[in-house]
């Protein structure tokens, strides 16, 4: 998914880019139908789950298994492990520090990086898009009525918000602030916008171009292990 990403990022495109309002409310309320019929460890509703997501940016089971690495597999036995209690969730500093990883790699600017505060913002607003998805827990969250978002996520909310952060840092000027004003506006509890499709700007341009000048240096083995080490991050 990371390989994929930086692939969109390379030729400044999106999957979101291509789709109109109606087809992103569609794709994101099959994110919620699959969320919400996952109970327990059985491997086919988060199987579908998984696809899902990874459909919504626009990676195919192919791309998943590029290079004889067999991601998809990895991370639905991670889903598997995650909702059979036996492995812990994935906290919003670790989203984090990939995010950064990925910038210090890429050379992006300083507006690309993030923090774990920034995550769990975010994070806000994705809840309001797909509600039964953000924040998975084992067991439903509906049944506790005093249930509040935790700074874990299940393996794939966390490669999700992964995506969706760089996304967003790409294109949505709301998330292209310098780190210190950013903090600045989260710390007084200031309005953060709910992530949105890409539109382009010059920021944008500035980090597109950094990723291109990086990514024309670099081998598939390059690309293959910097996704390898984007999975072992986060424990997949």
């Amino acid at each position: 998914m990371v390989l994929t990403l930086i692939v969109l990022l390379c030729t400044g495109s999106t999957s979101l880019q291509s789709q109109d309002t109606r087809n992103i409310a569609a794709t994101l309320r099959q994110i919620d139908d699959k969320a919400r019929a996952v109970h327990g460890t059985d491997p086919e509703p988060i199987t579908q789950l998984v696809d899902a997501v990874m459909a919504s940016h626009d990676v195919s089971r192919e791309m998943m298994e590029l290079g004889g690495r067999d991601f998809r597999r990895r991370l639905i036995q991670a889903e598997c492990e995650f909702h059979g209690g036996k492995r812990s969730g994935v906290s919003e500093s670790t989203v984090a520090s990939l995010v950064n990883q990925l910038a210090d790699r890429f050379q992006t600017p300083d507006f690309t990086r993030t923090s774990a505060r920034e995550i769990h913002f975010l994070r806000i607003q994705m809840l309001y898009l797909h509600p039964s998805f953000t924040g998975i827990e084992a067991r439903p969250k509906t049944h506790d009525k005093n249930w509040t978002l935790g700074t874990e996520m299940s393996p794939l909310e966390a490669l999700h918000v992964t995506a969706t952060m760089a996304y967003q840092k790409v294109y949505n000027p709301e998330w292209q602030l310098p780190p210190e004003q950013r903090e600045r506006m989260l710390s007084e509890h200031s309005p953060v916008n709910r992530p949105h499709p890409p539109s382009g700007n010059s920021k944008s341009s500035m980090v597109i171009s950094a990723v291109r000048q990086t990514f024309t240096q670099m081998s598939i083995r390059d690309l293959l292990s910097i996704a390898e080490r984007s999975f072992s991050v986060l424990g997949i």
